[in-house]
């Protein structure tokens, strides 16, 4: 999953470090944060456009009777 990548990449970069007890392990890690928001805020972004709402007039979603009667 794509999705989860940037994940992955930024607990890889911060594996181990940082002292624990001083401010720098902060300044290291809030610059991975801001990418990852960042990275995020665009993945969002792209799907402004979609409207969640248009179809109020759709057909009732029968899955749970189709789950049991499979």
């Amino acid at each position: 999953m794509d999705i989860l990548k940037p994940l992955k990449t930024a607990t890889k970069r911060l594996k181990g470090r940082g002292k624990s007890g001083s401010f720098r392990a902060i300044a290291e890690i809030i610059p991975i944060f801001e990418y990852l928001l960042t990275y995020y805020e665009q993945r969002v972004n792209a799907y402004e456009a979609v409207n969640y709402n248009e179809h109020d007039k759709s057909p009732k979603d029968y899955i749970a009777i189709n789950l049991r009667a499979a």
